[in-house]
């Protein structure tokens, strides 16, 4: 197949769903003197299939197939990881390892890198080490190596300053030449400044700078994970505000994670429908009894069920070797009175940079505790 066929194939499916088919003839014309170019055809068939999902993933894997032009698969790649494709991703990855073309072969290397970090195949600390003893010589490779090391030293809750590594960053994306890669390492950096941001317990700012990307929903077609990524930031941001804006935006990022019938959906949605629960808990608005442990045990604390709550907490503690996380800790606290546990609760989240769930046990430690503790880290 040609791209000119695989064209004239997508203008009869835009014919027999009654949609505008102008897109298709024009890049059916372009296709007769040059190379189609790749965010033209994403844009065309995410206008044709945007009732299949699937349909379109088969159109974008057969252009995929035949396009000969290098810069449109080290675009797909980068597309691919945005729509979270994971296994579409490492097929084109496994395939330009061996390009004729450089610049393919070194965008494959770190992609493949990417490939098993989506599928969880590679710890946080193999990622940093690999980074660090790999030279990318391309400019677009040499950023998004630099934005990765940022994601795992995140990761691994490092006390390191990203304020000028990112800002560096910026002035570097901005050199960038092609359009999409540019736009897509740009909303990359606002990810980790929200998500920053949101550890720091800056909430304005956190808001901020989620809102100034969930406003354009037009990005939603091109980069759904970062688009989605950004709406659970703004959700986050409203946790101690405003219920009914924090379950708003989670709500949003739900319905989106749904629609994404890809291998990270199910993750996705089962960490944002625990923080939903979460949420509720911390409100006083789940009604049902939750089937997450931890989320059980919140919801019995606010039943005034203490007895079950602290029953599944000493279950849940010996089950751990005698180790409990932060959140943990901070629902024996309210469990069990125990003043102790709140604080090592906030010495915690604190020693991880956690700034914002440090306000959990903060909230529940008494005035004069709370004083101390402003005082102890002054």
């Amino acid at each position: 197949m040609t791209v000119q066929k695989l064209l004239l194939e997508i203008e009869q499916d835009a014919i027999s769903k009654n949609k505008e088919t102008e897109k298709c003839r024009n890049l059916i014309k372009i296709a007769e003197v040059k190379r189609v170019n790749f965010t033209s055809y994403i844009d065309l068939i995410s206008d044709v299939y945007d009732d299949e999902p699937r349909k379109e993933s088969e159109q974008l894997q057969k252009f995929l197939n035949v396009t000969n032009k290098a810069e449109n698969l080290r675009v797909a790649m980068e597309y691919l990881d945005n729509k979270g494709e994971t296994s579409l991703l490492k097929q084109l990855v496994d395939k330009q390892k061996y390009s004729k073309n450089y610049l393919n072969r070194e965008w494959a290397k770190l992609y493949y890198i990417v490939v098993k970090r989506a599928k969880g195949n590679i710890s946080t600390e193999e990622i940093v080490q690999y980074i660090k003893k790999t030279n990318f010589k391309s400019i677009e490779m040499d950023i998004l190596a630099n934005i990765y090391q940022i994601y795992a030293l995140l990761g691994l809750k490092s006390s390191f300053d990203i304020f000028q590594q990112s800002e560096q960053l910026k002035i570097k994306i901005n050199q960038i030449r092609n359009e999409y890669i540019r736009q897509s390492f740009q909303l990359r950096m606002s990810e980790i400044d929200a998500y920053s941001a949101l550890l720091g317990n800056e909430l304005e700012k956190a808001r901020k700078i989620a809102l100034n990307v969930v406003s354009n929903e037009k990005l939603v077609n091109w980069f759904p994970m970062l688009y989605t990524s950004h709406l659970y930031s703004l959700a986050m941001s409203y946790m101690y505000d405003s219920y009914d804006a924090a379950v708003f935006y989670l709500d949003e990022s739900l319905k989106n994670y749904k629609k994404m019938q890809i291998e990270r959906a199910p993750h996705k949605i089962k960490e944002v429908e625990q923080t939903i629960t979460f949420i509720n808990n911390l409100w006083g608005k789940q009604t049902e009894e939750p089937k997450n442990i931890p989320e059980k045990i919140h919801f019995f604390i606010n039943q005034g069920r203490l007895y079950e709550a602290r029953q599944n907490l000493i279950n849940l503690r010996d089950s751990q070797n005698g180790e409990l996380s932060p959140f943990q800790l901070y629902y024996w606290g309210i469990a069990f009175n125990c003043e102790k546990s709140l604080e090592r609760s906030y010495d915690m989240f604190h020693s991880q940079g956690n700034y914002f769930y440090a306000q959990l046990p903060l909230q529940k430690i008494s005035k004069d505790k709370k004083y101390w503790e402003i005082l102890r880290n002054l």
